[in-house]
């Protein structure tokens, strides 16, 4: 069974392979390249632990980073979820504050290699306990970190999953499911943990191997998951950041620049308090703007964003976005499928649309997917798309 961990490493390096070889990387590809290349490392050196075979090859060193990459995952993958989630995020000198518990933790076990088992890897066949209260500040972070970054990067994923809505009409592809999925998974590991912890407290069983065992099951599953999606996942915040400043003046009026809008925290229902424009100018502005979506029938772009609505109409994306949320009491997101489903309740009484299927005619209204459709025309009309063509018309 323990062949798994082998295959995983490989894979590890095949994801890793595969993300170098993209044409245009970002910050969070090379985060997730330095992610991968930590889980591969960790199932390698856990191969050679479970098979007892570290201290036959020249790998066997690679054993000393099996504790220490512990406190990697929690630190990476809040970053990864900061460089997808945030327009033009940086990694700053602090965030490698992140990684202190790494640094320490192989700073100890170099030691221990160095001085203590001065160079033999069979010391630590037995897993002896030193420095034991070193050890034991280490076996609480490896109980407690990784589940503090995991609902952090939970909660910051809530946000992202609110705020997209005030800047697409879509959420398929960049709502990052795939990466809660992944976060929860981790949390899990913790979860395992805790629980063989409990157990061998409660019965002085030694369950060390079989508790490990899980954990880097898991881990090999982390990969394919955070490989796959990862490799797949696309840019999520297209537009550029303004160049001039984090304020300009648009029609006279100083508004905020989408960057500084976009690295604050958003919420669905979040609405502006005050408001620059008259209702004049609103007036003026959202017959511009239904009459895009009227006319030119914008929303059946399935990918239509409100940076490319606001370009259009000539306005900062702030304002857009202020009209919306003040005039209009609608997010961009509700605004635009509310549009669609108008559409496709037109379509489905006209006879030129006979032949097309439920899924046809919505994409042809701008759906991205039939499981979204289905969602989003229940939450607008009370009724599935079959239960609303299959009423009688009054």
């Amino acid at each position: 069974m323990s062949i798994v961990f082998l295959l995983g490493a490989v894979q590890a390096l095949f994801f890793v392979v595969l993300m170098l070889s993209k044409k245009e990387k970002r910050q969070s590809d090379y985060i997730l390249v330095v992610w991968l290349v930590a889980m591969g490392l960790q199932l390698l050196s856990y191969y050679l632990l479970y098979e007892s075979i570290y201290s036959h090859t020249i790998l066997g060193v690679f054993v000393l980073l099996v504790p220490p990459l512990i406190y990697i995952h929690g630190p990476l993958l809040l970053l990864y979820t900061y460089s997808l989630t945030r327009l033009n995020h940086l990694l700053r000198g602090k965030d490698l504050l992140h990684f202190i518990p790494f640094v320490c933790s192989m700073a100890f076990y170099l030691y221990v290699y160095l001085f203590i088992a001065k160079g033999d890897l069979a010391f630590f066949e037995s897993r002896p306990v030193v420095f034991e209260y070193v050890q034991f500040v280490f076996y609480l972070l490896n109980i407690f970190l990784n589940p503090v970054y995991v609902v952090v990067v939970l909660v910051k994923l809530s946000e992202h999953q609110q705020k997209i809505r005030l800047s697409f009409s879509y959420v398929e592809k960049i709502n990052l499911s795939w990466l809660k999925v992944l976060a929860i998974g981790l949390g899990s590991v913790s979860i395992i943990v805790w629980i063989v912890h409990i157990i061998s407290n409660l019965f002085a069983t030694d369950t060390s191997f079989s508790r490990d065992f899980w954990i880097f099951l898991s881990m090999t599953i982390f990969v394919f998951i955070s490989g796959y999606f990862g490799f797949k996942q696309g840019v999520i915040y297209k537009f550029q950041a303004e160049e001039v400043s984090d304020t300009k003046s648009i029609n006279g009026k100083v508004e905020e620049s989408q960057e500084a809008q976009t690295e604050r925290p958003n919420s669905e229902f979040t609405k502006y308090q005050t408001s620059r424009l008259s209702p004049e100018e609103a007036g003026i502005i959202i017959a511009k703007l239904d009459n895009l979506m009227v006319k030119e029938k914008a929303f059946t772009r399935n990918d239509l964003s409100l940076d490319e609505v606001a370009s259009e109409l000539e306005i900062s994306p702030h304002t857009l976005s202020q009209l919306l949320n003040v005039f209009v009491k609608k997010n961009f997101f509700n605004y635009v499928n509310e549009y669609r489903v108008k559409h496709v309740k037109q379509m489905l009484t006209d006879s030129s649309f006979e032949k097309y299927s439920l899924l046809g005619i919505a994409i042809e209204a701008g759906f991205n997917s039939k499981s979204s459709f289905n969602r989003i025309f229940k939450m607008e009309t009370g009724m599935t798309p079959s239960q609303y063509k299959n009423t009688p018309t009054p």
